[in-house]
């Protein structure tokens, strides 16, 4: 434990550990009872008065101060001081700020990594990067995921070999467990609020020997006594939590790591529009051939169509008969096919105005129910409030991403089983509108790409309803989502609620 320790009774030193003797060059007996004054600079003291009676008066106030000591052969030496308060008496824990230079210049190494360097494509490529930086500081880093009620330590990196708690995290890196078991991750991702725990003694009665049990525990477990803990801003919905632990972690490096945890973001935020950018050069080129697609089928579509009106009266056997039947179905699939994919390439501008949710959500079951792809044996639950907010969307988009949900939820649930529809108000002016179905969960790799365009697992679809369901949603201003669990697949939609007039 690297912390020169001082309990301070009034102004005069009563107690210090080891190395308070070797920082300041003087041993315990002669610094026993000596004023405060003795190892500080002129105006250091009244500096330390000051800034103590600040943060009784509620500013806000540095948890560690760089003050000036002087050692027992008058050299005078820079030192990060924090103090805190236990039975009356000041606990000053000081650190030579020379020591925590070179872990300075290494910190500011993180800053130098950039996500434009073609190593590094996302957030976990940057913590990768990032962890020879932590490994020369002799500290351990690890990215935790909370999952709801569960949590997931999902990269590790910094000291992995010859530390107990490099030993220990490498145990933990791809298992679940119970989020309570991590209280501080569990508080960081409630408060959203950075974290820096130390090996301090500050409330504790009984100061002399509680920094003495306190030092000698943490040197027993060779260093495992400062942490800092960091959510990692915009990702996951802030559930990823950064954690940097070791020894010599000081307020400047919880400073650092904060950085870091932004950094992190950024890189992550860069991999999102990277791929959302590829995303859309890949629909735009789609679109453009789709639309010429579909130009080019709809002509022969239309003459088929004649053609088999024709024939019907000239049809005299049953057999002839059901052979056209069959021939207008596949032309009738085609020509919704042409429909899906004109309405993809070149969608219609939305048009929002005021809709009552109710009476549009229960419009839309109903036409759901006569599509034809929505024949089968299932039972359809509908709860949705008469007094719920009126939405501000297109009435046309909004009933054909409704029936284009239901109809998918309908096809999707086993012989008897249920289909839900919801809608509740959200928490920022919004509707949430959920479909499914008591269906088995959906794979993660299959969930990921619901809602690109022509994925589809059924060997009839086309693939393109969730993608139009997508861009139609989107385009009146609200979102859709996929959320899966053990009680079936659920679609839900988010949409603007109208402004009071």
């Amino acid at each position: 434990m690297p912390e020169a320790i001082l309990v301070v009774g009034g102004d005069c030193i009563e107690w210090v550990n080891p190395q308070a003797e070797s920082l300041l060059g003087a041993a315990a007996g002669a610094l026993a009872n000596a004023p405060l004054t003795q190892i500080l600079e002129p105006g250091e003291l009244a500096r330390l008065q000051n800034l103590e009676a600040h943060r009784r008066d509620g500013w806000h106030v540095p948890p560690v101060l760089r003050l000036r000591l002087r050692r027992a052969d008058g050299t005078p030496l820079f030192a990060d001081v924090a103090v805190a308060h236990s039975d009356g008496r000041r606990v000053l824990t000081a650190r030579d700020a020379g020591e925590s230079h070179a872990a300075e210049q290494l910190m500011s190494r993180l800053g130098q990594l950039s996500v434009t360097d073609g190593s590094i494509r996302d957030l976990e490529s940057l913590f990768d990067a990032a962890s020879p930086v932590f490994e020369a500081l002799g500290w351990v880093a690890c990215l935790t995921e909370a999952r709801g009620d569960v949590a997931c330590v999902t990269r590790m990196g910094g000291v992995r070999v010859g530390n107990p708690l490099a030993d220990y995290v490498a145990g933990l890196v791809g298992n679940e467990v119970p989020l309570g078991k991590y209280p501080v991750v569990a508080k960081v991702v409630r408060t959203g609020q950075p974290l820096f725990l130390d090996d301090i003694p500050q409330v504790q009665p009984g100061p002399e020997h509680a920094a003495t049990a306190l030092s000698e525990q943490m040197i027993r477990s060779r260093g495992l006594s400062r942490s800092a803990w960091l959510p990692v801003p915009n990702v996951h919905g802030g559930t990823l939590v950064l954690s940097v632990a070791g020894d010599a972690l000081s307020h400047p490096d919880f400073v650092a790591t904060q950085l870091f945890a932004a950094q992190l973001a950024s890189a992550h935020r860069l991999s999102q529009l990277r791929a959302e950018l590829v995303r859309k050069e890949r629909l735009a080129a789609v679109g453009e051939m789709s639309a010429v697609l579909a130009h080019e089928v709809r002509n022969p579509l239309g003459a088929i169509f004649n053609v088999i009106g024709g024939l019907r009266h000239e049809a005299t056997s049953t057999a002839a008969s059901g052979l056209l039947d069959v021939l207008s179905e596949e032309a009738e699939r085609l020509h919704r096919l042409v429909s899906d994919l004109l309405m993809f390439a070149r969608p219609p501008a939305a048009k929002p105005v005021v809709v009552a949710t109710a009476a549009a959500i229960h419009e839309a079951i109903g036409a759901a129910r006569q599509d034809p792809g929505a024949a089968g044996d299932y039972r359809l639950t509908e709860s949705v409030p008469a007094e719920i907010p009126a939405l501000r969307a297109d009435p046309e988009l909004l009933r054909r991403a409704l029936v284009n949900l239901v109809v998918n939820a309908i096809q999707n649930v086993s012989a008897g089983g249920e289909v839900r529809v919801s809608a509740e108000p959200g928490r920022e002016r919004n509707v949430v509108i959920a479909v499914g179905n008591e269906g088995r969960p959906i794979a993660p790799a299959i969930a990921e790409r619901m809602f690109e365009p022509f994925f589809t697992t059924r060997a009839m679809g086309t693939g393109l309803g969730l993608a139009l369901v997508k861009r139609a949603v989107e385009d009146m201003g609200g979102t859709v989502a996929l959320r899966s669990s053990n009680a079936g697949p659920r679609f839900e939609l988010s949409l603007p609620v109208a402004d009071a007039s």
